[in-house]
């Protein structure tokens, strides 16, 4: 009997023990504090969004909105934490679009960013919608964070673009941190020519390898960080592969709106960690590192994606923000009608390039295929249809050209798809010889030699945006309901 009564005292102490070494934090930020490091030792905490697309409010479907995340930013330890983004920020929806990126930039300098690298989305609007956040002068905004691009080279100057800085350095807990930023090579080709004919975009891993030393060696940095808008396995593991004062600790990617949190491995080293975490602000991303002042070296690193639709509580300086911009929220929100289906982004890219042609009055019309996002869907059933819909559906200022082109040179466009126009005439009919006239956008005439070939080309200035609103609105007028 007694030895029954031991053994149940025993297991009541080891099960109070369990209960009282169980640390569990749902949803609760970490505040870098770890008590089990060793003396010299500390935790730093590095954070990243990337490809936000200027998702301002909750849409519903896991983006909670910059009110949310910046509450839950500035519930950090900020001695122990570095905020970041690596790019896309701005365009996207017509509350950030609409005032060129001005709401999300003053929502940022609020949320305590310290960098971002841009990405090819900043360039849509031209390089006056960059400069104007870096020219000091406060009518026009300006980041109190540092815009990043190691490796965008002005063609004009042939050095580095006017509005970037290839690297910024912040100190934590002691500690001093440089960040590099870079664009993928080649992104140029994402943007229409217009915007970027006088910058190229330069090797990301040179850019790394010149500036990365200079912080080390010169600076003192002691960790190094890429914000790299670009995400291919062959440069992480190229950057992972850099040793020495070129050795980078951490990166965080962006463009492809991928979702991950890995590690590159390297032989007798801490991995590389490596964070990109999806798009429009559904996730953070996270990278810890454990720094050991006294031998001056990175001891341990984990990296995460943290799940934003668990953020419940708002920033009330970013709703007090949003009192600026009631004029544009109000459009933003004027209800175009219902749609009776469930809209997704295939049937919609069809619906569009049809709308492109019957407004235009062409033969034949054309759009690219990244041109409908695909964020902005699926739009479901008998719900709203708000302008905002429209405009993630479209967010880029595209206008509509059109031209006449031989069947021969139609055939020639290279890449063209004849599921993605729409005409009385099968694509397999075009007479080569026979004119015809093709309605495209304008990101795709100055990226195809035979478009701007053609003859009688009429610029409209019209928004292809502007053809689709006007398209639901149409259709709710004769239907009573957005029919596709």
């Amino acid at each position: 009997m007694k030895r029954i009564k031991r053994l149940s005292l025993i297991l009541i102490i080891l099960f109070v023990f369990i209960l009282g070494g169980c640390n569990c934090k749902p949803n609760k930020p970490d505040n870098g504090e770890n008590e089990n490091l060793p003396e010299g030792t500390v935790a730093l905490d590095f954070y990243s969004l990337n490809d936000f697309h200027g998702a301002m409010f909750n849409d519903g479907k896991g983006a909670p909105g910059f009110g949310a995340i910046s509450h839950y930013l500035k519930s950090l330890n900020q001695e122990k934490s570095v905020i970041l983004s690596a790019g896309d920020m701005f365009q996207g929806t017509a509350l950030s679009s609409m005032t060129r990126g001005k709401v999300a930039v003053e929502a940022m300098n609020e949320a305590g960013f310290v960098a971002m690298a841009l990405g090819n989305h900043e360039f849509d609007w031209g390089e006056e919608h960059i400069v104007r956040y870096v020219d000091k002068d406060l009518e026009n905004g300006e980041a109190d964070f540092a815009f990043l691009g190691a490796n965008i080279k002005d063609l004009r100057t042939g050095e580095l673009a006017s509005f970037v800085e290839p690297y910024t350095i912040v100190e934590r807990s002691g500690v001093k941190i440089g960040i590099i930023g870079v664009i993928g090579l080649g992104l140029e080709s994402s943007i229409s020519k217009n915007f970027v004919e006088n910058f190229m975009f330069t090797s990301e891993l040179e850019a790394i390898k010149l500036y990365a030393p200079i912080l080390r060696g010169e600076h003192g940095c002691e960790i190094i960080v890429v914000s790299a808008h670009t995400d291919t396995s062959a440069i992480n593991e190229a950057i992972a592969s850099l040793t020495g004062d070129q050795r980078v600790d951490l990166v965080f990617n962006g463009h492809t709106h991928r979702y991950y949190a890995s590690e590159e491995r390297r032989t007798g080293d801490v991995p590389l960690a490596i964070v990109q975490s999806g798009d429009n602000g559904r996730y953070l991303g996270k990278i810890q590192v454990i720094y050991d002042k006294d031998k001056k070296k990175v001891t341990d690193i984990s990296a995460e994606n943290i799940k934003t639709s668990n953020f419940t509580k708002e920033d009330q300086k970013i709703l007090d923000l949003y009192q600026n911009y009631q004029e544009i929220i109000a459009l933003s929100e004027e209800v175009l009608g219902q749609t009776q289906t469930d809209v997704y982004r295939d049937e919609a890219t069809t619906w569009a390039v049809n709308v492109l042609q019957k407004a235009a009055g062409t033969d034949f019309a054309t759009i690219n295929s990244g041109g409908i996002r695909a964020s902005a869907f699926p739009i479901r059933a008998n719900t709203d249809v708000l302008y905002d819909n429209i405009f993630r559906m479209m967010p880029f200022e595209n206008t509509v050209i059109i031209t006449k082109l031989t069947g021969s040179q139609i055939k020639a466009i290279q890449g063209f798809n004849p599921m993605a126009i729409r005409s009385g005439l099968e694509y397999d009919t075009l007479v080569d010889d026979q004119l015809y006239t093709i309605a495209t956008i304008d990101y795709l005439f100055y990226k195809d030699y035979t478009l701007q070939n053609g003859i009688d080309t009429i610029h409209t200035g019209d928004l292809f945006r502007d053809y689709l609103v006007a398209a639901v609105k149409q259709s709710v007028l004769e239907n009573g309901y957005w029919a596709l």
